[in-house]
């Protein structure tokens, strides 16, 4: 997330049972230095009856710091996606591409 004076890169990755393989929560300067945020929560909203996300909470709670929590409605779809790859092609899955074969 950009913002006039700061950014935010926040990953969360689950496997099925919902253990952490991977997780960042900071907050980037102009001038390159960060700032940890702590371990970020999130509470996604589903449109009903569907996996498609239209809404989502994340929280984070820097050491030291003041708790916050932002709430963002999605512009674009996004695909919660199971498996390897980056996209939704057959033959795409980790620089498996026809082209560099």
């Amino acid at each position: 997330m950009r913002f006039d004076d700061h950014a935010i890169l926040c990953i969360v990755q689950e496997d099925g049972a919902g253990r952490r393989l991977l997780e960042e929560a900071v907050r980037v300067w102009p001038d390159g230095t960060s700032e940890y945020l702590g371990r970020p929560t999130y509470a996604p909203s589903y449109a009903e009856g569907t996996r498609d996300v239209v809404s989502a909470r994340t929280g984070f709670s820097p050491p030291g710091g003041k708790p916050f929590d932002m709430e963002a409605s999605l512009l674009l779809p996004v695909h919660l996606m199971v498996g390897t790859g980056y996209g939704l092609y057959e033959y795409w899955a980790l620089g498996d591409h026809p082209s560099f074969r």
